[in-house]
């Protein structure tokens, strides 16, 4: 009998716990992988061989990840990537489309240079428009003194003339000119 020579090592870990993802109920992350359809094709099930023949040996910073994450693990949906790439492939990512890109809100919050959950507060909850959420300028945000209604443009000045406005203990809400 030929042996690999390869228990215990890191391409060996990472071909048992693909397995036990897909088929061991009792791994606390089986419901994302078996319990929702996930397999391992025949070849890589019942040999390791066939699985480091196909994949090689892990690179440095990088884990096995399948390319389409509905689809099973086999050769031609498989591959190596970092941390970063799967963390952007993950099915809990936030995915916006804009100029025919589709980048996660993580990756647009980058592009753009927005404040991560200043973007993620524009799409969930103020409901805007994709557009606008990548695309507004806050140098057009005015603020309203509640009191007497007077605007201004930066929260920092508030020139506004009411005398009970003068206390600052007033809150100024943010309007939005679109």
């Amino acid at each position: 009998m030929t042996t690999h020579m390869k228990t215990g090592t890191k391409i060996y870990r990472t071909w048992q716990n693909m397995k036990n993802r897909c088929y061991n109920e009792n791994v606390q992350c089986h419901k994302n992988y078996g319990g929702r359809g996930i397999c391992v094709c025949r070849e890589w099930k019942n040999s390791f061989i066939n699985f480091y023949n196909d994949m090689g040996d892990v690179p440095d910073g990088h884990s096995l990840e399948r390319i389409d994450n509905d689809k099973g693990y086999s050769p031609e949906n498989c591959k190596w990537a970092t941390k970063k790439v799967q963390t952007n492939n993950a099915r809990s990512n936030i995915r916006l489309v804009y100029n025919g890109e589709n980048l996660t809100l993580s990756q647009w919050s980058r592009r753009t240079g927005l404040n991560y959950d200043t973007l993620r507060y524009r799409i969930l909850y103020y409901k805007w428009p994709v557009e606008k959420a990548l695309t507004f300028d806050t140098q057009e945000l005015t603020h309203q003194c509640h009191i007497c209604g007077y605007k201004w443009k930066s929260k920092k000045d508030n020139p506004c003339g009411c005398a009970k406005c003068k206390c600052r203990r007033h809150i100024s809400r943010i309007v939005v000119h679109t």
